[in-house]
């Protein structure tokens, strides 16, 4: 049996009046993923938070907007896969 890892990223950040836009390349057709934040680098990923529930799409590219914590110093990115 084949297994195909994906290893989607984050391809380019930028500012919208909506908030913050995120797009990237690399996932898998029509999965879903995750975006998740933390103010802390160095917790857990079980202690981060998830923003939002998305699906790449046919070609495995996503773009979402997300409106960044305000009263917070710093924010930290990630997407997250489902385990299929």
């Amino acid at each position: 049996m084949n297994l195909i890892v994906a290893k989607p990223h984050i391809d380019q950040t930028g500012f919208a009046p909506e908030g913050l836009v995120f797009s990237g390349s690399g996932g898998l057709p029509n999965r879903t993923y995750y975006l998740l934040n933390s103010t802390d680098l160095t917790l857990p990923l079980s202690a981060w938070s998830v923003l939002s529930i998305n699906q790449f799409n046919a070609s495995g590219n996503f773009a979402l907007t997300n409106s960044p914590d305000a009263e917070a110093t710093q924010n930290f990115y990630l997407l997250q896969m489902p385990d299929p």
